[in-house]
């Protein structure tokens, strides 16, 4: 190759990482504007949960938490302000980084746990959904020790402006134009469902026992030791499930130990009247609808709200 095509082939070269750079800052810069500009949706309630809510009880877990919870009911009830930061989808790793943000603000008096069936089963998804957190990173240096358990080039990636909106466009153009607000209106973070189950039947959910995920119980664990050092009041609740057999979980069993162990309340609610035989308060097996959220709603106020004046 001579020297002028060796000079056309650098520059060349250069010019092509130069657009490739110019693209993906312009993309990415506008991509943030816009998702930062959301006024409904679940990327909403995420920004919402980090930088805004300063609820007295924050109820955090994942869409059984954001369908079971009814943040008007438990208000009546407890006398203190709640919001709802359970999220759809996601797991023990975001649910501590949405604690960890929020003490970065202020200090809930009272944290509500949701702890979901099997959520310390070894699971990849739980780990590709920690991309929940990966607008924040510029902005909430505290996740970036969940975002990184991601894979070891995640900081490399995050050079990328345009990487932490991978696949969002479509929810953040919902976002903007507030077609979530019709679609799955909220209540305070609580997204209620309308449906009744067609039948009665319930699904086998007989214990198996699995190898655990020691990042995830280490996680449950500094949920439970940040409560404690921020003098938090925690709740660690396992809400009703139409399912046989339910209450004997294995990840509900060694969270449950785990509470125990560290003198946290846990409550359980699996086998709890009158969810445990009337299906009708259900939209499926695992998720209450309105109707079932709102009596679930109270009771657990009132769980709360009894040790609190009682603690033992």
């Amino acid at each position: 190759m001579e020297k002028m095509d060796i000079i056309k082939f650098i520059k060349r070269t250069l010019l092509f990482f130069l657009a490739v750079f110019l693209l993906d800052f312009t993309a990415g810069h506008a991509m943030r504007y816009f998702y930062f500009k959301q006024n409904s949706g679940s990327l909403y309630r995420t920004t919402f949960a980090l930088d805004s809510t300063k609820a007295e009880v924050l109820v955090i877990g994942s869409s059984r938490a954001s369908r079971h919870y009814n943040p008007e009911v438990m208000q009546e009830k407890m006398g203190m302000s709640v919001y709802n930061a359970g999220q759809k989808g996601n797991h023990i790793f975001y649910h501590y980084g949405i604690l960890k943000a929020v003490l970065t603000r202020y200090k809930p008096k009272v944290v509500v746990l949701d702890l979901l069936y099997d959520e310390f089963k070894p699971e990849q998804d739980s780990y590709d959904r920690i991309s929940t957190l990966l607008p924040y990173y510029d902005s909430h240096p505290e996740l970036m020790e969940l975002i990184q358990l991601r894979g070891p080039y995640e900081t490399i990636k995050l050079r990328s402006r345009l990487y932490p909106y991978n696949s969002l466009i479509l929810p953040v153009i919902n976002g903007n134009l507030g077609l979530d607000k019709k679609r799955e209106p909220e209540i305070k973070g609580f997204l209620p469902l309308d449906a009744v189950m067609a039948d009665s039947v319930k699904k086998n959910s007989a214990r198996v026992e699995y190898p655990l995920d020691s990042m995830k119980l280490k996680t449950y664990e500094k949920i439970i030791s940040t409560c404690k050092e921020a003098g938090i009041s925690l709740f660690i609740v396992f809400s009703p499930a139409y399912l046989d057999d339910i209450i004997s979980n294995y990840s509900v069993t060694i969270g449950r130990e785990m509470a125990v162990k560290n003198n946290v309340p846990f409550f359980d609610f699996a086998e709890s009247a009158p969810f445990m035989n009337d299906y009708k308060l259900y939209s499926d097996n695992v998720h209450l609808n309105s109707k079932g959220a709102a009596i679930f709603s109270r009771q657990v106020a009132d769980s709360i709200l009894n040790h609190l004046k009682n603690p033992r």
